[in-house]
């Protein structure tokens, strides 16, 4: 059974892979974490991997408010290729008319899980600085 923990997470806390057991709650917290990383990245911040994160806020905000639209494509294009756990990843905003600062998108996913497939979801804010928090 292959490891479904990151390369950093592995090499932090290596194990043989007859000793690791699909722990559904560690493996949704670790792709949470990542999600985490992706949203909070900012593209062209890493040398290596140019697209990696969303671009930032200030460089988009001119396109409102097809902005909202812009952002939901990119954030599902990067879980698409930096999170290949999730599998037919739907992202979709949702209006919070008591903080218009905030932009809410719920993120729907499947999660590979013992040869299984997982429904999965997690909802993330974005403030007007660019920080992203996650949470299922």
């Amino acid at each position: 059974m292959a490891d479904r923990r990151t390369l950093l997470e592995r090499l932090n806390d290596p194990q043989t892979e007859r000793t690791i057991r699909v722990d559904t709650s560690a493996l949704t917290d670790s792709v949470m974490r990542n999600l985490r990383r992706i949203l909070n990245s900012r593209r062209g911040s890493s040398s290596t991997v140019p697209d990696f994160g969303l671009p930032d806020l200030a460089d988009i905000v001119h396109e409102f408010p097809d902005v909202v639209v812009e952002l939901q494509r990119i954030i599902k294009e990067s879980i698409d290729r930096y999170e290949p756990r999730l599998r037919a990843v739907r992202v979709s905003f949702v209006p919070d008319e008591n903080d218009l600062l905030i932009l809410r998108f719920h993120i729907a996913a499947e999660l590979a899980v013992g040869g299984e497939n997982q429904r999965i979801s997690f909802e993330s804010t974005i403030s007007s600085s660019g920080k992203a928090t996650v949470r299922r």
